[in-house]
Order: structure tokens, then C-alpha cells, then sequence
């Protein structure tokens, strides 16, 4: 997504060129590969076998659909409309339905209180793993995913998908560039052990919104166990590889036996599985070996070479991830409730960024996140609040 991107960088007084962006128009792929020997018995799970193909153009991807390409495009433009009146809300710090009411929008109220799996309901059944596919790959039951999950075909058709020239690294990049000319001193390597009495005005913090309550700072019991009891995410498995490639969508979802991902850029491939954060590291090793033993992925790629792989323990250790957890799991009971607020409501001087908070994951969304607690940081301390 470069929308969210695009009003950060602009905050910051940034152009998004220098990111190159490039449009993925062979964006993603569902379903099994028949061709490398597992195939869906007939009626087995959602698309019964079927692969359907998702391009960054609508019609060419409602030809491709064939018959329920009419539905899909009709739920695509429904979900357009909804995700354009609601759009407004990702930049501000704590929508709620007061907002919703200022901007003539209450009557989407009731679709926010609903799941994913109702809105999806009445789709065709071999096109519903693809519009729900983003929920599988986090590890969330559809029943239980917030109905907004739904408006990620929109978003791929009418706003489009991108990936930087230079991989994702030019982004946090091009950010600590500009930091360090505004004067700011960037400290790589120094993991941070607790937020103690600082000779500074106010901390923000990019750490795990619950690790930070958790481990930084000292928080109130009562308000340290409501948030231990939140569901985390996990990173799930994750290979890096490099493979010559014939070509092919950016990414292949496949569904039957487990839900697999690979992610083709250039002369690199990902290979990312969801698991189980509280697995033992030795289920998780034998897990992530049957992931690369398994052949449907060495579709259309020559040479490959692993370079590295994770574990989500190994993800934990490497990263410094709270309880091997990657951010608070997308669930509609968190989305009604509210994401963290970027100001601590516990903490004097203590600011939240990033997934944890509004609007949520992904790097547009966290890009934006950042924006919206420095903002508030800053009218804090005009108001003399801090």
C-alpha cells in the first residue's frame, strides 16, 4: 500500500520517489499445485483444488475468475466504497464513533462489528480463500478476523500493491537518513532494558506495545495482567533463498495441508509458514524442514540456495521479540475495543508507536502510527502537558 506511505514521507517532508516503487501487477496466487503431487480431493476445503489468480488489475483478474469473477468484482467496488468513507479514520490517533458520526459515516457501524467471515459469506466458494487469505497467513480464523480484513481486494485493485527497487530496507532507510540530517543520533545494537527516570521530556516507544508495558516500565498490576492476556501474533517460519526464477505471480499461497506462502523478488525467494508461538524450537525446526522438503514451491525456480532460516524462537532471539510474538493478533474484539493508545493513559511521558497502535500493522499503517504519536507528543508539550 502507498497511500499510508506516501502521507508519511509527506509529513516528514519526504518524496516517495526516492523509494522507487513498483507495482507487482502479477500480484498473488491461491490454491494447491496439483503439479507437484497434492492435490484437494474433490470437495475438500474452500476452492475444491482450484488455484485462482489475483493481478493487480481487476478485469483481467474477474476474466481469469470465470464464472464468480462477477461476484468478486461486485464485492470489490462494495468494499471500495465502505474502505473510502472509512479511510479518514487511519490518520487519526483514536477513532471511535464520534468520528464516525462527524463524517456523516455512522451507518458503518454495524459493519464494523462484524467478522470477516460473515462479509465473505456469500461470495462463491472457490474465491473465498483468496479474499481471505490475508487473515490465514497471520494465523486468524476468519470467524474471528475483523470485518475491515475484507477490504484488502480494494485496496490491491484501486489502490495497488508495491514493493521498493531496492527491497523493503529503503524504507526504514531513507527514514534514517533524513532523521540523522534533522540532527538525530541513531544507536544500532543497544537493546533497551528498562525506561527508567530519563533526563528527557518523553519516550517513544517502537517496541511490542505489551512488551513495553511489561518489561519498561513499571506498570500496575492489574493493567500488567489485562494486557499479558491479549492474544499475540507469531512470526511463523521463515527461509531465505536465493533461485533464478522463469516468472510467475510475486506471491504463491497454498492452502491444502497447511497454509504456505512464498514470496519471489528478482533472484530471492521467501518461503514463510504461520506456527504456533508456543510450540517447543524442536517442533518448529521439523516444521520449518517439511516446509522446505516439500517440492510445490521449486515451481518455475532453477539454482536454489538457502541462506538463512528462522524458527519463531530464532525469530525472538534475533529480533528481540517479545514472547516470540510479533504484535497484537487482528482479531474483532481487539478492533472494537481499540489498539493501544499512542499516548500512555499509565505512564507520564510514555508514547506508543507501531503495530500495536492505531492504525495497526503493515509498514504503511505502522508508517503512519509513528506520525500520529509524534504528533500528539508535540501538541502535548505545546499544551506544557510534559
Amino acid at each position: 500500500m502507498s497511500a499510508g506511505l506516501e502521507w508519511a514521507f509527506e509529513k516528514l517532508g519526504l518524496d516517495i520517489g526516492v523509494l522507487r516503487l513498483q507495482r507487482m501487477e502479477d500480484f498473488y496466487e491461491v490454491g494447491p499445485h496439483p503439479a507437484f503431487g497434492h492435490p484437494l480431493p474433490p470437495g475438500e476445503g474452500r476452492g475444491e483444488g482450484r488455484r485462482i489468480h489475483v493481478y493487480l488489475d481487476l478485469d483481467r483478474t474477474v476474466e481469469a475468475m470465470g464464472a464468480a469473477g462477477a461476484a468478486y468484482k461486485q464485492f470489490v467496488m462494495e468494499m471500495n466504497a465502505i474502505r473510502t468513507r472509512l479511510e479518514p479514520l487511519l490518520r487519526i490517533s483514536h477513532p471511535n464513533l464520534l468520528e464516525l458520526a462527524r463524517r456523516g459515516s455512522l451507518s458503518l457501524a454495524p459493519f464494523l462489528f462484524r467478522t470477516l467471515g460473515s462479509v465473505v459469506s456469500k461470495l462463491p466458494r472457490e474465491i473465498v480463500d483468496a479474499v481471505t487469505i490475508w487473515s490465514h497467513i497471520a494465523g486468524q480464523p476468519i470467524d474471528q478476523a475483523p470485518s475491515a480484513m475484507a477490504f484488502v481486494p480494494a485496496l490491491i485493485h484501486c489502490v495497488g500493491a508495491f514493493v521498493p527497487a531496492d527491497g523493503m530496507r529503503a524504507i526504514p532507510q531513507a527514514l534514517a537518513e533524513n532523521a540523522r540530517r534533522a540532527g538525530v543520533e541513531i544507536h544500532c545494537g543497544k537493546p533497551i532494558h528498562k525506561i527508567a527516570d530519563l533526563e528527557c521530556d518523553a519516550v517513544i516507544s517502537n517496541y511490542n506495545g505489551i512488551g513495553t508495558y511489561d518489561e519498561l516500565v513499571d506498570t500496575p498490576d492489574r493493567i500488567r495482567k489485562k494486557l499479558r492476556a491479549m492474544p499475540l501474533q507469531s512470526p511463523g517460519l521463515c527461509a531465505y533463498l536465493k533461485a533464478k526464477s522463469s516468472g510467475g505471480p510475486y506471491l504463491r499461497f497454498r492452502v491444502n495441508r497447511g497454509l504456505q506462502l512464498r514470496v519471489t523478488t528478482k533472484d530471492t525467494v521467501r518461503m514463510i509458514m504461520p506456527f504456533d508461538r508456543n510450540t517447543s524450537e524442536q517442533e518448529q525446526s521439523a516444521e520449518l524442514q517439511r516446509m522446505l522438503g516439500d517440492p510445490w514451491w521449486r515451481d518455475g525456480l532453477s539454482d536454489v540456495k538457502l541462506l538463512h532460516s528462522r524458527t519463531v524462537r530464532g525469530w525472538g532471539r534475533e529480533m528481540h521479540l517479545y514472547r516470540d510474538s510479533m504484535n497484537l493478533a487482528m482479531t474483532r474484539q481487539m478492533m472494537l475495543r481499540g489498539r493501544l493508545p499512542h499516548r500512555s493513559p499509565w505512564i507520564k511521558g510514555l508514547y506508543l508507536a507501531g503495530a500495536s497502535t492505531h492504525p495497526g500493522q503493515w509498514v504503511s499503517f505502522c508508517a503512519i502510527s509513528g506520525i500520529l504519536a509524534a504528533e500528539m507528543l508535540h501538541a502535548d508539550h505545546a499544551a506544557g502537558s510534559i
